[in-house]
């Protein structure tokens, strides 16, 4: 290829993209709304304080999700698409996942246009991402951003399942706004901001639909347990049983199935378990009564043993 057929090259392939990132967005602008929660202040005589946030219909009856940290607690709920505002009610949260779910009560002739939730592999670090929503009283917009990482915690803070950590920065009133890959599909929501670095943390789609789940038939999510915890073994070991049990809560369902200390893990439910952030997302999808199959290595055998998964323990 010659030299003065290079800047052609850059010019139509960013032409491309941004005539890709234009169709998304044009696409599923309309499926995403502005939250708005009203409170009454405990410390102003009473007075209503407001809340906001993005939300997006992810139902063509109005099924809504929100950040619970918006809309948790609230006197009155609404959302504005548009020009057209309506009444909206909690159906369930969980301040986890800082998620929330809300039904559209008013809702008009015809039906909504939504963003489906469909389970996605986590993207890879510098993947492209498209994110839309809507900060402080402006129409949705998209910011553009890349995926930067994934992260099971930060800091002290431990997150319920590995999130997507990103380029996004989340300003006032994009907190709930959904993040799209180049051709349309969830990959997540914006459930925490970074904004000392101009980042974000994206809950990822199977997350996002096992919460759903929960919040439409419990109205609160059930979270389950097996006793037991991990680390990753240190480099150079065997990459068939990268992961080593550490602790086994005596009684706990792992306990009970006769899963021991220093066992090392091979595979969860068939499929290996490169990472601890792996490992966790398998957890957190896996539903109280539900059985998760593990393949163990132990001194010079392999076990295959059942685990139970029990109902998470009450904070003490």
């Amino acid at each position: 290829m010659s030299p003065l057929a290079v800047p052609h090259l850059f010019g139509s392939e960013a032409l491309a993209l941004e005539r890709r990132l234009t169709t998304v967005f044009r696409d599923n602008n309309a499926k995403v709304v502005r939250i708005k929660a009203a409170y009454e202040s405990e410390t102003e005589n009473g007075k209503v304080s407001l809340r906001v946030g993005t939300g997006f219909f992810v139902s063509s009856d109005g099924l809504i999700l929100a950040n619970s940290s918006v809309t948790e607690g609230a006197r009155r709920i609404w959302v504005e698409q548009g020009d057209t505002s309506y009444v909206a009610e909690m159906v369930g949260s969980d301040a986890e996942t800082n998620i929330a779910l809300l039904q559209v009560t008013d809702q008009p002739k015809g039906s909504f246009d939504f963003i489906p939730v469909d389970e996605q592999p986590y993207p890879d670090v510098g993947t492209l991402l498209l994110s839309i929503g809507c900060a402080l009283e402006f129409d949705p917009a998209p910011r553009l951003g890349l995926v930067s990482g994934q992260d099971s915690n930060f800091g002290q803070r431990v997150f319920p399942t590995a999130y997507i950590r990103t380029t996004i920065p989340a300003n006032p009133g994009e907190g709930g706004s959904p993040v799209l890959d180049l051709n349309g599909r969830l990959l997540g929501m914006i459930v925490a901001s970074l904004p000392e670095v101009g980042a974000s943390y994206v809950i990822p789609a199977s997350a996002i639909g096992r919460v759903r789940d929960d919040l439409m038939l419990n109205g609160s999510v059930q979270y389950g347990w097996i006793g037991v915890e991990v680390e990753s073994r240190p480099r150079g070991a065997d990459d068939e049983a990268p992961l080593l049990v550490t602790s086994v809560v005596p009684g706990g369902p792992s306990d009970v199935a006769g899963i021991q200390e220093g066992d090392r893990i091979q595979k969860i439910n068939g499929l290996s378990v490169p990472t601890i952030n792996v490992m966790r997302h398998r957890f957190f999808l896996a539903r109280i009564g539900q059985y998760i199959d593990f393949m163990i290595e132990r001194e010079d055998k392999v076990l295959d043993l059942g685990v139970r998964v029990g109902e998470r323990p009450a904070a003490e």
